[in-house]
Parts: C-alpha cells; structure tokens; sequence
C-alpha cells in the first residue's frame, strides 16, 4: 500500500470550485439582500450625500443647509459616473441605469456593493448603456433620414 505524504493534488480543484462556490453564493446573497428603499448616507458641516438601491448607488441626494440640489425623477439626473466616447449617448454605462428605466424604483445599473464609514461613501457597480446599441442605431438613422 502507498502512504499520501502531502495534499492530494488531483482533489484540488474540486475543492478550490466549492470554496468559489460559496465566495459567488455569498456575493449573490449579499447583492440581492439589499433593500429596495435602503438609503446609505453620509453628511458634516451642513452638508449630506445619499445614495440608494434605486440607483444603484449614484448620489440621489446632495443637500446643503437642508437645502436639496439633485433632481431624481429618472436615471439619468443624479450625480454619478457616466462614460462617454464618439458614440454620444449609446455605449456609454452610466452608473444610476438606463434611459429605459424611467422614474421607476429599479435600476438596470447592478449594485454589487455599498459602504459608509466616517465622511466616505463608497460603491462598487456595473453601469448600464443609457441607450442600448439598437436605440443608438434608430436614433442616428432618424437624425439623417435613412431608412434601416
């Protein structure tokens, strides 16, 4: 018979997919646990920032002296990080969702993570297109009068 004098090596993987298994469960848990309507805010010397599932964590609330600064009746006023190139409002993620989501209490943007400690406030998200690709493509067919 053969003595095993160290970690079985073959097993390894096995073990190393369980152990990712459960990091991705845990992270799925995580994201999908978070409340709708959960707001997450910091504020000092008069000023307070918010964010919220809503849009996926873009500020939706910058107030002054009680005073509020930020529209948010859609996904495309708060203040959040959009990117954008040569293809204007199409293949740009913007942070807070997409022009399809509307005033409406969900974002196309995910949310993967959120936290406040002391006066920082951060996020971790996967922006959404403001347009989708096809929207992009009727809308430039529109502006110069092509037909698709």
């Amino acid at each position: 018979s053969t003595q095993s004098t160290g970690p079985n090596l073959l097993n390894f993987p096995t073990k190393m997919n369980k152990v990712l298994a459960l990091l991705l469960l845990a992270l799925i848990t995580i994201v999908f646990s978070l409340p709708p309507g959960e707001d997450w805010c910091i504020s000092g010397n008069g000023i307070g920032i918010c964010g919220s599932v809503r849009v996926a964590g873009a500020i939706d609330y910058v107030a002054w002296n009680n005073m509020q600064f930020i529209n948010t009746y859609d996904h495309g006023r708060e203040l959040q990080i959009a990117i954008v190139n040569a293809s204007g409002e199409c293949y740009n993620p913007t942070e807070a969702g997409s022009s399809n989501d509307g005033a409406g209490p969900t974002s196309s943007s995910k949310l993967l993570g959120i936290s406040t400690a002391g006066n920082v406030y951060r996020t971790t998200s996967l922006p959404a297109f403001w347009l989708a690709p096809v929207s992009y493509t009727h809308l430039r067919a529109h502006e110069t009068g092509r037909n698709l």
